[in-house]
């Protein structure tokens, strides 16, 4: 999130308030845009007149964490997502992607809290923290210290497995493409997450391999 975000409403109506500075406005409308959500949109300034807030108006808003928490049925409950649900998650946060390299800025990684799920159907960046500005062009520049937790580690590059230990860090934007890419296979198979036979031969399988690849240089993002 950026700032912070804040869950309230009936059981009809949930509203979540992303405090953001005034640069990430135009970036988070552009976001929903590509997603072709249609729901109620209100902006509000913050009285120091430094922030401003979008208040999105929802049947449900929920992390994808709390998402995953919710899906199976009654022994399968929170076992993991179908292929069609991770599926819709890479082609939305992979349009939002684009967005951010029109602003000339790429994810650093992802972690369960860093994504809200809409009408539980439209996946939705929520931490612009973890979005860094590009360093000629193929480079994310990370100029601020910036910790991982223990729950980070599963879905960060290898590269960035040491931690940062000096500033201004430098990393591949595909760093990013990675960190999807472990994030799907945990929320497809949770405790089973390094087994990828089960899609072997499927679309998702391939996109997988490419973004999972060790040297950063050999990532692509390319679904098909």
């Amino acid at each position: 999130m950026i700032g912070e975000t804040s869950l309230s409403g009936n059981k009809n109506k949930h509203y979540n308030k992303i405090k953001t500075w005034t640069e990430h406005i135009q970036i988070y409308r552009d976001f929903l845009s590509t997603l072709g959500w249609k729901g109620d949109i209100k902006e509000t300034h913050e009285d120091t007149g430094k922030g401003r807030k979008l208040n999105l108006s929802a049947g449900s808003i929920i992390t994808l964490e709390e998402f995953l928490l919710l899906k199976g049925k009654g022994e399968d409950k929170g076992k993991g997502m179908n292929y069609e649900e991770v599926e819709l998650l890479i082609l939305q946060i992979g349009q939002q992607m684009m967005v951010l390299e029109k602003y000339k800025k790429g994810i650093f990684f992802l972690n369960l809290t860093d994504i809200i799920v809409i009408d539980e159907k439209f996946f939705l960046l929520d931490n612009v923290d973890h979005v860094l500005n590009r360093y000629k062009q193929e480079q994310l520049l990370l100029s601020y210290p910036m910790k991982f937790t223990k729950a980070d580690e599963r879905f960060l590059a290898p590269e960035l497995k040491g931690g940062v230990k000096t500033l201004p860090f430098y990393a591949s934007v595909t760093v990013g493409y990675y960190s999807l890419a472990k994030l799907c296979i945990y929320c497809l198979m949770l405790d089973d997450e390094d087994n990828l036979d089960p899609l072997k031969g499927s679309k998702m399988y391939f996109f997988l391999l490419r973004c999972l690849q060790v040297k950063p240089e050999e990532r692509y993002f390319l679904y098909l």
